[in-house]
């Protein structure tokens, strides 16, 4: 039985090698009707049906394709190869009318509004700190982090604009709650109300994602949206009926800018517009491609990571639409750092971030928050701290929970950790003893249950709310008290919470624990305090 299966397997696989390879040679050209019989193999392969009265006019295009490959491929100074596929007998025209779809955007011309707040949400790229490229690493692939799906495949219908939103989509949600969902380009396609098989604007589409959201396709579990059939259908989303994937903004990276791409990259898969026209790209089989293209960017896909061949080729890695029989099993390697500031096809210059906000590790967003208290008041300067290394690096916890005092004790924070806070554990990425490091000379616990110890340490370093909190001893969540009269206390739920983030608590009240058991664990050098959150006002 197991030899059997085994044998299976192979055939299978054997079946899928032969998709993706048919063979052509010199002898294969040499004649009307050797090229008659090699397009009849190729017609075996790839046309599940097509107007058999177009079959001799499409013989034409077809042998003027296989005959352009055959001669690129014996180029010896070109890093890539061609092969046939299945768009092997239609014109550029026809094939770019066919596949592409990505339309141009409103500011297309504005440069200026590249990284700037657009839609959704309080960050941009260009708001973040922009270390060195050589600063991130030096290859990086999302599909080995588990944040790409599986290659998909629009079809006859000018949606790529729709597949490279899901895809970065995708990825977020992936990085974001660390479970990689399969979501419905036929959802998109279907209830955009300005995207159609005849193409969108990619960056607008993202919109429909932010205010209403998608979910699942038809293979979810359960199967939520029905399959992708290449044309637009009514829409059928149900907002009621979970899950309902959601993104809280969108933003443009840095035009023609391929340091910042592959920072961006780094961090998320991203969505961009190349130009695809073109014979070899739309022929490509393997290798890294060098062009020739142009800037007409006409084609949405998804830039998953980056590398470098074994002879310093520098490539990026792109997900395609065109189904798994093109190109290395769906995806192009494409030229990297080149002289042109727009990159290869015009990659570099319109890069489409969505933005999805992490989950907060308090233990971890607090420990760092009054160290970088400590720090200043100390040093005189302010560092922004890596919450994402005690994550990764201190043991002391994870998204689930974890405890502070473990995380002052590991304490010794590069300010310049590369990765941003991906609200979930990594492996640890820090270079020890790479210039600064910020480190404690020691902790001090806050007496237990003294409101007047505790006011005393606020003041050596960093409307009211009275209530109801439960218990007030039952402390759940992990906050920094940072002044008092006025008690503000700093919250980590971001600044559309409370008081740009802050909230104001009676304190000196009658129980020794204080208001929301504020007094019961506290430190110094480590100032954080637990508070009961279990009920809230009403």
């Amino acid at each position: 039985m197991m030899k059997k299966l085994m044998l299976a397997v192979l055939v299978a696989a054997m079946a899928v090698t032969a998709v993706h390879s048919i063979p052509m040679t010199d002898k294969d050209l040499k004649s009307e009707e050797s090229i008659w019989n090699l397009y009849e193999r190729w017609r075996a392969v790839h046309t599940v049906s097509r107007d058999l009265a177009e079959k001799e006019s499409k013989f034409e295009t077809f042998k003027a394709n296989a005959r352009y490959i055959h001669e690129f491929n014996k180029k010896k100074d070109v890093p890539y190869k061609l092969g046939l596929n299945k768009f092997s007998d239609m014109t550029p025209e026809e094939f770019t009318r066919k596949y592409t779809g990505a339309l141009p955007e409103a500011d297309d011309d504005n440069h200026d509004n590249a990284g700037l707040n657009i839609v959704g949400s309080d960050r941009s790229l260009s708001k973040q700190p922009l270390v060195p490229a050589g600063d991130v690493p030096s290859v990086w692939d999302w599909r080995d982090h588990g944040a790409v799906t599986q290659v998909k495949d629009q079809k006859q219908c000018g949606s790529c604009w729709a597949f490279s939103v899901i895809g970065s989509v995708e990825g977020i949600n992936a990085i974001r709650t660390g479970n990689l969902l399969t979501l419905s380009e036929q959802e998109v396609l279907d209830c955009y109300d300005q995207g159609s098989c005849d193409g969108a604007a990619t960056y607008d589409a993202f919109d429909l994602i932010i205010q209403k959201g998608t979910t699942l396709d038809q293979n979810g579990s359960p199967p939520y949206y029905p399959a992708y059939v290449a044309e637009k259908e009514q829409c059928r989303f149900d907002p009621t009926k979970p899950p309902v994937i959601k993104i809280d903004g969108k933003y443009r990276g840095r035009y023609a800018d391929e340091n910042a791409l592959k920072q961006g990259v780094s961090m998320q898969p991203v969505s961009v517009r190349i130009e695809a026209s073109s014979y070899a790209f739309q022929s490509y089989r393997e290798g890294v491609f060098t062009g020739p293209c142009g800037t007409a960017v006409n084609h949405a896909v998804v830039v998953v990571g980056y590398g470098e061949t074994s002879d310093g080729v520098p490539y990026w890695i792109v997900k395609n639409s065109w189904g798994e029989t093109w190109g290395e099993k769906g995806y192009i390697r494409m030229l990297r750092n080149i002289d042109s500031k727009a990159g290869i096809c015009g990659i570099a210059l319109y890069p489409m971030y969505p933005v999805k906000d992490a989950p907060a590790a308090a233990w971890a967003s607090s420990t760092v928050s009054v160290v970088e208290g400590i720090n200043a008041i100390v040093t005189g300067k302010l560092l922004s701290l890596s919450e994402q290394q005690l994550l990764d690096c201190s043991g002391a916890g994870d998204c689930g929970g974890g405890n502070p005092f473990e995380a002052l004790e590991y304490f010794g924070n590069p300010p310049y950790y590369r990765p941003p806070y991906e609200g979930r554990t990594m492996p640890c990425r820090a270079v020890p003893g790479k210039p600064p490091e910020v480190k404690l000379d020691g902790i001090a616990k806050v007496p237990y249950a003294n409101e007047a110890a505790l006011k005393q340490s606020v003041y050596r370093q960093p409307g009211v709310y009275n209530g109801p909190c439960g218990s007030g001893t039952m402390v759940n969540h992990v906050v920094v008290v940072v002044g008092y009269g006025i008690t503000e206390d700093n919250n980590l739920w971001g600044t559309i919470w409370g008081e740009g983030g802050y909230i104001r608590m009676k304190r000196d009240v009658a129980n020794k624990e204080g208001l929301c058991g504020i007094a019961i664990s506290s430190s110094i050098k480590g100032g954080y305090h637990c508070i009961d959150l279990h009920t809230r006002a009403t």
